[in-house]
Parts: C-alpha cells; structure tokens; sequence
C-alpha cells in the first residue's frame, strides 16, 4: 500500500525487498528512485526551494 513519504510530496511504495519512490501526476506516474530496502534508512532526497514569484 502506497504510503506518504516524509517531507516530500513524493509517495513510496515496497515491493520485496524494494522501495520505490514516485510521484503521481495526472497522466503518468514519475519513477523518482528505487532502492534497496536496506538504503532506505539513510535515503535523503534533495527538491529545490520553489521559485520567487
């Protein structure tokens, strides 16, 4: 079962002794990372600060 990953609008999903990490859009889903579920642990995802309006 799909769960929210912390601090990321990214969600993550196990399977096996996999992680993977997307993000759903309206037409497609963005692969972000797959990682051994072992990596996770210490897994840090970086997203640039929003632009300035």
């Amino acid at each position: 079962m799909p769960q929210p990953a912390r601090l990321l609008v990214q969600r993550r999903h196990e399977h096996g002794s996999h992680v993977a990490i997307y993000k759903e859009q309206p037409d497609h889903v963005l692969i972000v990372a797959v990682v051994h579920g072992r990596s996770v642990k210490g897994l840090k995802l970086w997203r640039p600060p929003a632009a300035l309006p």
